[in-house]
């Protein structure tokens, strides 16, 4: 563990590194892999020590890093669920122009505020539009688009993992609600399941 104390134009200062409140010895050239946390997700990247220093605390003056990796965290808690829906190969916009589209039945395996996972037979390209049909659900949203930003293909069906995009804040608020009732409903469950 260690803080960023100072960031300069070639360098940043952080705290002597520990573990589990011990001081970890590193000398001048050390090479470091630095992950960085907060709310948006994970920065890391490889750097190494320019040097000591000892002003009222003992900190690592480290380079900047030349490239550096972001990973975001899930802002969106992620329930299972299996839902059938329809599904169109497109964008909200060729559905609305009244293009003909490729489409199928697909099942939602789990569901959060910010996207979904789905079980489709045709397997989309990473990066495309799916619109997700959820007119007849217990959801209470009408056609949602989503982009593909996940494919696994280890199942007798595809895995694909989407993100929602230009969704609403009423929409995004109704479903954030739909996921915590089914949260409390699998807690529910899962208690009787216990008692039982």
């Amino acid at each position: 563990n260690s803080r960023i104390e100072c960031i300069e134009r070639d360098s940043i200062s952080i705290l002597m590194p520990s573990r589990q409140g011990m001081p970890m010895p590193v000398s001048k050239n050390s090479r470091l892999i630095v992950a960085v946390f907060s709310d948006t997700g994970r920065v890391h990247f490889e750097s190494h020590v320019i040097g000591l220093l000892k002003e009222h605390i003992r900190m690592l003056k480290i380079a900047l890093p030349v490239a550096y990796e972001q990973t975001q965290s899930r802002q969106f808690y992620r329930v299972p669920v299996y839902i059938r829906v329809p599904v169109y190969f497109a964008s909200l916009e060729s559905l609305e122009a009244g293009q003909e589209l490729e489409t199928e039945t697909a099942f939602i395996e789990n569901i959060s505020g910010g996207g979904a996972g789905l079980l489709l037979d045709n397997t989309p390209e990473c990066g495309s539009s799916l619109v997700i049909d959820f007119t007849k659900s217990s959801i209470g949203l009408g056609m949602v688009e989503g982009k593909v930003v996940r494919i696994a293909k280890d199942r007798d069906k595809g895995y694909v993992g989407l993100e929602f995009a230009g969704l609403s804040e009423r929409d995004r608020d109704r479903l954030v609600r739909y996921v915590f009732q089914r949260q409390c409903e699998l807690k529910k469950l899962a208690f009787q399941e216990l008692k039982g």
